[in-house]
C-alpha cells in the first residue's frame, strides 16, 4: 500500500507534473504512451487520490487527528459523474486544489475519502465505467478495463507494477 500521513494535507505533485507532460506530448504517439506508462506506475505505485463522498455524520466519530471512524452499517456515497452515453465515472483528485473546482463544493458539504489504486480498483464494478482524475483540470480518463490491466500487472509484478502498464 501507499505510503500516507494523515497529519498532512494529500497532494500528488509528481502525478499532476506528468499528467500535464502528457497532453503537451499528444502528437507524438511514443512519447505520449511512453509518458502515459510513468502516469499508470505512478497511480498504482505511489499515488493516494481523494473521493468525494457523502456521509451520514451520525453514524462516523471524528477521531480528532484528521481521521474518522465508520460504525456499523454507515453508508458512503461517493459523487459520480456521468457521461453522455450513461456510464458513470468516479472523479479522483491529485488534491484539495482540485476537489475545489468541483461545482458540488458549493452546493453541499462534502468529505473526501483518501483512495490508494488497491481501492480503487476494488471500486471498479459493473455500474463503473472507470475513473477520472481531476476533472476539471487535467480531466485523465482511465477506464475500468484500462484498470483491471493495471492491476493485473500489479498482482503478477507481486504487488509493485514495474513494466509497462
Amino acid at each position: 500500500m501507499n505510503n500516507l500521513d494523515l497529519n498532512k494535507p494529500v497532494t500528488n505533485p509528481r502525478l499532476s507534473e506528468l499528467m500535464v507532460k502528457a497532453k503537451l506530448v499528444t502528437q507524438d504517439q511514443a512519447a505520449f504512451n511512453e509518458q502515459m506508462n510513468l502516469v499508470a506506475d505512478e497511480i498504482v505505485n505511489r499515488a493516494n487520490l481523494l473521493a468525494i463522498a457523502g456521509v451520514d455524520d451520525s453514524k462516523i466519530t471524528d477521531n480528532g487527528n484528521g481521521t474518522a471512524t465508520f460504525h456499523e452499517n454507515s453508508t458512503i456515497n461517493f459523487h459520480m459523474l456521468g457521461a453522455a452515453d450513461g456510464s458513470t465515472y468516479l472523479p479522483l483528485y491529485t488534491d484539495w486544489d482540485n476537489i475545489n473546482m468541483d461545482p458540488i463544493v458549493n452546493s453541499m458539504k462534502v468529505s473526501a475519502i483518501v483512495m490508494p489504486f488497491e481501492q480503487i480498483a476494488s471500486m471498479m464494478t459493473n455500474n463503473n465505467a472507470g475513473i477520472v482524475i481531476n476533472p476539471y483540470n487535467e480531466n485523465l480518463v482511465i477506464t475500468k478495463d484500462q484498470i483491471m490491466h493495471m492491476a493485473s500487472v500489479k498482482a503478477a509484478a507481486g504487488g509493485v507494477a514495474t513494466e509497462e502498464i
